[in-house]
């Protein structure tokens, strides 16, 4: 991710953070041990970065620090974990990060989060299916939000999985639409 000329950001297994400035990159200390998958900045001094067990990171300049830390006994009592894959932003009071649950049973879920300017909420009013998450989300403002994933069949024991199914999905700020 490249917030600006000659500045850019990856995020990897293990918390692994690195920074380019000029030609060079650097790996920057960060509070997370777990993978990161995801990305978004604003500019050079507001970004976020977030992964595995549903752990969100924000960079302020300076230094990274834990923004969101998920808890499953009192975030999700069923004992999913939690997986974030994607993260955009219209603004700095304007966020998403999607992803997936993974339930113990095996059922996954899409899994959404939204900044509200001050922390990170949980969106219960996601599109319903029964092996899909998110795996890229588009913020163009608060009310208006697209996601994508993608729907992987629930084998039968002993059978091979099904191919993965393209998904996206709109928010217009009352209700999703899917395509």
């Amino acid at each position: 991710r490249f917030p600006a000329q000659g500045a850019g950001w990856a995020v990897g297994e293990d918390g692994l953070i690195l920074r380019q400035q000029g030609a060079e990159w650097e790996q920057v200390e960060g509070p997370a041990e777990e993978t990161l998958y995801a990305l978004a900045f604003l500019d050079e001094s507001h970004g976020w970065a977030a992964g595995e067990n549903g752990t969100i990171l924000r960079w302020d300049g300076a230094q990274w620090a834990l923004d969101f830390a998920y808890t499953p006994a009192e975030d999700d009592p069923s004992g999913a974990t939690w997986a974030i894959y994607a993260l955009d932003f219209s603004g700095a009071e304007d966020g998403w990060a999607g992803g997936a649950k993974l339930h113990p049973d095996g059922r996954v879920e899409p899994l959404l989060l939204h900044w509200n300017g001050r922390r990170w909420l949980p969106v219960d009013d996601v599109p319903a299916c029964d092996a899909c998450g998110f795996s890229a989300v588009l913020a163009l403002s608060s009310r208006d939000l697209w996601a994508a994933g993608s729907l992987t069949t629930i084998p039968e024991a002993g059978d091979e999985p099904g191919a993965p199914t393209g998904l996206l999905w709109h928010w217009d700020g009352n209700a999703w639409t899917s395509f």
